[in-house]
């Protein structure tokens, strides 16, 4: 998973920089076109982040809850 990451991430750099060299828009609406794509990324990334956390949770409370009533799929102590 490391390495497909760093990959992923060298790879992203390099064909940012190709877009940035090739394209002919200036240097500002580049900026604020890529500025509005990370911003939306990094929203995107908040709202999935928050979904899975939510998930965990919910499923974190069943299994509390399955525990308790004494049902498989909780989790045992000791």
């Amino acid at each position: 998973m490391g390495k497909f990451l760093l990959g992923f991430v060298i790879g992203a750099g390099v064909g940012a920089a190709a877009v940035l060299l090739l394209t002919d828009q200036s240097g500002r609406v580049n900026q604020s076109n890529l500025n509005a794509r990370i911003q939306k990324a990094m929203k995107a990334a908040e709202e999935a982040t928050a979904r899975q956390e939510q998930t965990m949770w919910s499923e974190f409370h069943k299994r509390i809850e399955n525990r308790d009533k004494g049902q498989p799929g909780g989790y045992r102590r000791g």
